[in-house]
């Protein structure tokens, strides 16, 4: 009861004390976009083998641009991981699933991203490994939240995994769309 009343105190008085914002019309993404979008994907030759990764929109909401994509893989990235440096990354599992390994250092890690045509993740090192990193199974309905600077890739797949993945990027790095 007392966070009840804390949580409502702070933001009463946050929500008071913050200038009024002209207001800004929000952003759909509908299913069939969605649908469409991995319907008509093109494997990017600079991306990770396997993967279809389909920004549909991303829109500056302020204080940071949010990138909606949608991935989809074939292939574990077992000779692969990346850190996007700039960006984070929330996935949710829609199909499939697999062993996604988070953390840790990554090995041999070379730059990667918008120079090399896969400009929706930001300034990123590409490397061929992690060490130390935590593993653990996600499947349908699961989110994962990858903070900008950790090292993370999908280790294992139990077959094809589709994920939504919004991308947060403060520093508005990344281009809309």
């Amino acid at each position: 009861m007392l966070a009840l009343f804390l949580f409502f105190l702070l933001f009463g008085r946050a929500h008071q004390a913050a200038p009024v914002a002209a207001e800004k019309p929000g952003t759909i993404v509908t299913a069939a976009d969605m649908s469409d979008a991995v319907k008509n994907a093109k494997q990017n030759p600079n991306s990770v083998p396997g993967t279809l990764d389909v920004t549909i929109r991303s829109v500056d909401a302020g204080s940071a641009y949010v990138g909606v994509s949608t991935v989809h893989r074939t292939l574990p990235e077992t000779n692969d991981a990346l850190i996007h440096e700039k960006v984070t990354e929330i996935y949710h599992i829609t199909e499939g699933g697999g062993t996604i390994e988070l953390g840790g250092t990554l090995v041999g890690g070379k730059p990667f991203g918008p120079n090399t045509g896969v400009p929706n993740i930001g300034p990123s090192l590409r490397g061929t490994g992690i060490q130390g990193g935590h593993s653990r199974h996600v499947g349908v309905g699961d989110v994962v939240v990858i903070p900008a600077g950790t090292p993370h890739r999908f280790s294992t797949i139990d077959g094809p995994v589709t994920y939504l993945c919004i991308r947060m990027d403060p520093e508005k790095v990344t281009p809309l769309k």
